[in-house]
């Protein structure tokens, strides 16, 4: 599994029902990615025994993507995930 797998794995799973919340729903995501992102850091480093600079420029890259897509609305799970495995690629 590539990394950008495992962050959008991570933080769907993280965000649950974020979709049907009315009030601070951006803010539900933006905590469900900081969750992703240390999980998807400590599988990453822990798991795959990536280096602590690799994990976080890799980290960087997603936490930009998902600020953006967060700042658009954050209603397009697909486009997020699009956006992330593109990141991934350009990355790599």
């Amino acid at each position: 599994m590539e990394p950008w797998e495992i962050y959008y794995d991570e933080l769907r799973r993280r965000a649950g029902d974020t979709e049907r919340r009315l009030f601070d729903r951006e803010e539900a995501i933006a905590e469900a990615a900081h969750g992703a992102y240390r999980a998807t850091a400590d599988r990453l480093t822990n798991g795959e025994g990536w280096a602590d600079d690799r994990v976080l420029v890799v980290r960087h890259a997603f936490g930009q993507t998902v600020k953006e897509w967060i700042a658009r609305g954050a209603e397009d799970w697909e486009a997020l995930r699009e956006r992330l495995k593109a990141r991934w690629a350009e990355w790599r």
